[in-house]
């Protein structure tokens, strides 16, 4: 508490150091490029992106304003911007979704909190769509280190929708996250109703929620070419205009490492690359070969329907994967929209959720095939042989 003779405006916030300046840097809303970035600006140029090697060089200076507002406002813009992921399951009852749902759901999530954590519930509304649809949202305050005395309180959103087609008898959750914090509690929220679910009997105990996840392909080169495949296969809406970015890792274990790329194995741990024509080089060439074990491709996209025309960027994957992260599971994310001036009167947020809803549909179908192909399983890996590599010095 603040002595009651202290003026806030007499009080001088002071930049975070050392280890205050932790909770910041090591934030997972930050990528490596993020901290290098900064580090060059100071003239140090660090060859790697692993925490192990940035992170120790920013405790050891000190921050000016203007740097710590660049990581600051690095950090909300990618927590400002929803991802999306979801996951399936059968339905083997006759009730419908609103039937199957626990009497107080705002209860069940507020059970979910745990004591001394650094976020708590703030609010919560369920709304019945339909029969067999229903959205949860809620919103979160988070208690944020990186701000200064007056402004360390954040609150960030969060949606989980509960739908099931009559035709099919096939349950979907869907997540719609920003702060890794909300991407916690939907998490826990559909284990929760998963348990929840099992015990009305409306769906199996012997079955788990299908999610896809990085590991579930047993090649790297598996996993680029399930990426790739929403780059050229046909969308509805979306038109696949040109890859903008990648993130990979390098697969040092890799025997027959492609000659020309010699010089990466060994030496590059991890590749981002940034550019308006990335599908048109060689570099995709590595991914062909399993060289590269992709995290995200960023593409550009145009889109028309009846409600809405214009471009834009989705960014999907599985995040970090090749930094020892198998189980990471597959998101996406519109990052840019733009509305043809016709349009601009429509709301980006309903356009956001249709377009990612139009991509997350392919989804499922693309896995089909790569496990018809016998290139991917879903169940459940042995945990001693989950990496399909392990980089050297990777973390």
């Amino acid at each position: 508490m603040l002595p009651e003779n202290l003026d806030k405006e007499t009080l001088v916030p002071l930049l975070p150091f050392g280890e205050t300046l932790r909770p910041l840097i090591l934030s997972s809303s930050l990528r490596g490029t993020d901290l290098r970035f900064l580090l060059q600006k100071r003239g140090v140029f660090v060859k790697s992106l692993r925490n192990s090697d940035t992170v120790p060089i920013l405790m050891s200076i000190l921050l000016s304003p203007l740097e710590f507002e660049i990581l600051k406002n690095r950090q909300n813009l990618k927590e400002s911007t929803p991802k999306t992921s979801d996951a399936k399951i059968n339905w083997v009852s006759d009730k419908t979704v609103i039937q199957a749902l626990p009497d107080d759901t705002e209860q069940l999530i507020k059970n979910l909190m745990e004591e001394n954590s650094s976020y708590r519930l703030t609010s919560c509304s369920v709304q019945n769509i339909d029969s067999n649809k229903v959205v949860i949202d809620y919103s979160i305050e988070r208690l944020d280190w990186t701000k200064d005395a007056f402004s360390s309180t954040t609150y960030h959103d969060g949606t989980v929708s509960i739908s099931k087609d009559s035709k099919t008898n096939i349950a979907t959750y869907q997540v719609e996250y920003t702060a890794p914090e909300t991407k916690d509690v939907s998490d826990k929220f559909q284990d929760a109703l998963y348990t929840h679910f099992q015990q009305q009997g409306v769906i199996p105990n012997d079955t788990t929620i299908q999610r896809i996840l990085a590991n579930h392909f047993f090649e790297n080169k598996a996993r680029y070419e399930y990426l790739i495949m929403f780059t050229t296969q046909k969308f509805a809406e979306l038109s696949f205009q040109g890859i903008i970015d990648i993130d990979a890792g390098v697969d040092h274990k890799l025997s027959n490492f492609p000659e020309s790329f010699d010089w990466l194995k060994d030496n590059i741990d991890q590749i981002e690359l940034h550019g308006k024509g990335i599908h048109l080089t060689d570099i995709l060439k590595l991914g062909e070969l399993g060289a590269l074990a992709f995290g995200e491709i960023e593409a550009e996209y145009k889109f028309e329907y009846t409600e809405a025309k214009g471009s834009c960027t989705i960014r999907y994957g599985f995040p970090d994967y090749y930094k020892n992260k198998p189980s990471v599971e597959f998101e996406a994310k519109v990052s840019n929209l733009s509305l043809h001036p016709s349009f601009i009167h429509v709301s980006k947020k309903s356009v956001r959720r249709y377009l990612l809803q139009q991509f997350l549909e392919k989804k499922y179908l693309f896995f089909d095939t790569f496990v018809n192909q016998k290139k991917a399983d879903p169940r459940k890996r042995n945990l001693e042989n989950q990496y399909v590599f392990e980089g050297t010095g990777w973390e």
